[in-house]
């Protein structure tokens, strides 16, 4: 999805007022937690801890909206940074800012069924990509036979 700084500020109104706001979802980064066309529900970062396995939606350098799973902090001099990475993706997304950061996914809606994030499978399944993630060439592989 593609966005600007002023659709991103929006969105985090939007955000702050309701308290959620759902999005569908682009592509097959996430697979198999997220698929093409899902309702992904996220709620403001401003009262939510950030922890390793969080997936966080965030504005790009290019401008595009990016929902991928939060892997650690890095500190390059005084400035933090936060990298991310889509659990099909090979390689981790640029480093971004806190800035950039817009809402933590909290629930994905499916064809007919509603899964949260505090679930036992997808707590099991962030746990399962973190532990392991050469899983991610595997699920790589599954796509590209799609």
């Amino acid at each position: 999805m593609q966005a600007n700084s002023v659709s991103s500020t929006l969105l985090m109104e939007v955000m702050d007022k309701k308290g959620w706001m759902d999005l569908p979802a682009e592509g097959m980064s996430m697979y198999p937690l997220i698929h093409d066309g899902d309702q992904c529900r996220f709620v403001s970062l401003k009262e939510q801890s950030l922890k390793k396995g969080d997936i966080i939606l965030f504005q790009d350098a290019s401008g595009k909206l990016v929902a991928h799973r939060f892997l650690y902090i890095k500190f390059f001099g005084n400035r933090v940074k936060y990298l991310f990475k889509g659990d099909t993706n090979t390689i981790c997304d640029e480093v971004i800012s806190e800035e950039q950061m817009i809402g933590k996914l909290v629930k994905v809606r499916k064809e007919n069924v509603t899964l949260t994030l505090d679930h036992p499978i997808a707590k099991g399944w962030s746990k399962l990509i973190l532990l392991f993630p050469f899983i991610s060439s595997f699920l790589q592989l599954i796509l590209n036979k799609k």
